[in-house]
C-alpha cells in the first residue's frame, strides 16, 4: 500500500466469498501491546520503514461492536521491500517485493 497510494487495513470485518465486507466480528478492547506489536512488525520487516501508520479504533455507541483500522500513508520512500520473517541474520539477507490484489496473492480481484 505504501508503494502505491496508501490504504486502509480493517481488523474485525468478515468478508463474503467475493471479498466484500460482510459483517463486523467485534474485536472488543484492544491492549496497547497489540498496537506495539503491529508497529514492531512493520518496522522490523519492511525496508525502508513505513512511517506515519495511524490506528483508528471504532466502536458502536454501546461498545458492543468494534473494529480497528490501520491507515497506511502513501510513501515518498518507495519501493518498500519485505524481509521474510524466519531469515537468519548475516550475509545474504534478501528482501522481496510483495504483490497482492485481494486478501491473498491469488485471491479476489478488483472488478
Amino acid at each position: 500500500m505504501a508503494n502505491t497510494h496508501g490504504g486502509l487495513i480493517a481488523y474485525g470485518v468478515a468478508e463474503r466469498g467475493d471479498c466484500r465486507a460482510d459483517r463486523i466480528v467485534s474485536l472488543g478492547a484492544i491492549a496497547e501491546d497489540v498496537y506495539q506489536n503491529i508497529r514492531r512488525v512493520a518496522s522490523n520487516l519492511i525496508y525502508p520503514t513505513v512511517v506515519g501508520l495511524h490506528f483508528h479504533y471504532l466502536a458502536s455507541a454501546d461498545n458492543s461492536e468494534s473494529v480497528l483500522a490501520l491507515s497506511i500513508p502513501e510513501s515518498l520512500d518507495s519501493p518498500h521491500l519485505v524481509r521474510p520473517k524466519n531469515q537468519p541474520q548475516g550475509q545474504g539477507w534478501w528482501f522481496a517485493a510483495p504483490y497482492r490484489n485481494g486478501r491473498t496473492p491469488n485471491g479476489c480481484r478488483s472488478e
